[in-house]
């Protein structure tokens, strides 16, 4: 075989082998640890949207969703863009992403240690009985998620979670360090192994949830949601703290290797970029064709949403009326 059919093979091979799997070797040492921390951040999500259903649709029913998406998950995320814009102009990128997080993990696990055990004397039952006799029926789904209002704030919690860790926090940083041309071959690996997790968090929803049946066997009178509640944000917290570790980790021994990130042309990227006030922020993004576009493209996703969501969601609490029911069967759809 002569030496140029050996060349020309040897080339078809390598154009067949970049189409299966284009990245180098050294540049595993970047795409692992970004893939564990998207896969992470999913996994968080597919936890804490399936429990944030299992307590609002068993408690409050699927109509107090749409109350709940306008009058709690529309301000707190307003509140929260505020707060934010405001952090990333006094802090540093690590600084700002671990002061993101935190509060996260701080309430998930309070959630499931004190907020949820004192549900009984948090709730404010008697109230809510009152204001159904003075208000008409339709103002039912927003009495529910006053009456529940920890759950609620559960709710506005894990929906942030899934806005701001996975849409803010991890895609900027995945703008801000990855090349043009890493990008081209990493963000479809990204988006492959990251949905992996779904099948991880639904599986171990799925083993959480059915605890019970354990617990019902031995004769314990203890809450099987609260058994259940426990080991999911468990696994919540772990979760939140390694996506803390591996962040650290990249910005400790990933980010210093010139091969991946070159500190000189950022700086000189972050100095041609002029600071905008949040009110200039807002204008700008009023006045770009491209970002309205992608406003409506958002907006008619979520009416799609909505239409079909409570009915649906409505429909499974009348199949699976308890909490541990209706979070197997979440666990198992995911």
């Amino acid at each position: 075989m002569s030496e140029s059919v050996k060349q020309k093979e040897a080339a078809e091979f390598g154009k067949l082998r970049s189409f299966f799997w284009p990245v180098h070797a050294f540049e595993l040492k970047k795409l692992i640890p970004m893939l564990m921390l998207f896969f992470l951040i999913l996994f968080n999500y597919t936890i804490l949207r399936d429990t944030k259903d299992a307590l609002i649709v068993t408690a409050a029913g699927a109509e107090a969703i749409p109350f709940l998406k306008v009058w709690g998950v529309l301000p707190f995320a307003v509140l929260f863009m505020f707060i934010y814009a405001k952090m990333s102009n006094a802090l540093s990128k690590p600084a700002l992403f671990y002061t993101t997080v935190a509060p996260f993990i701080v309430f998930f696990a309070l959630f499931s240690t004190v907020l949820y055990p004192l549900r009984e004397q948090l709730h404010p039952h008697a109230f809510c009985d009152y204001l159904q006799t003075v208000l008409p029926s339709g103002f039912m789904g927003l009495i529910g998620i006053l009456r529940c209002w920890t759950y609620s704030l559960f709710y506005i919690m894990a929906e942030l979670w899934g806005s701001v860790a996975l849409s803010l926090l991890f895609w900027g940083f995945a703008n801000d360090i990855t090349k043009v041309s890493e990008s081209k071959r990493f963000y479809n690996l990204f988006g492959l192994g990251a949905n992996f997790s779904l099948l991880a968090a639904g599986t171990c929803i799925v083993w959480a949830s059915d605890l019970r049946k354990g617990l019902a066997s031995t004769g314990s009178t203890v809450d099987p949601w609260q058994v259940s509640l426990n080991w999911m944000m468990l696994m919540v917290v772990v979760s939140a703290l390694m996506i803390l570790g591996i962040y650290w980790w990249i910005n400790r021994y990933v980010l210093t290797d010139t091969r991946f990130y070159d500190q000189n042309e950022q700086k000189a990227m972050k100095k041609s970029k002029p600071k905008m006030s949040l009110k200039d922020s807002l204008m700008f993004l009023l006045k770009s064709r491209y970002m309205l576009c992608v406003a409506i493209i958002v907006i008619a996703y979520g009416v799609s949403i909505n239409l079909v969501e409570v009915t649906w969601k409505g429909q499974l609490k009348l199949a699976y009326p308890t909490p541990n029911e209706y979070s197997i069967f979440m666990g198992n759809f995911s």
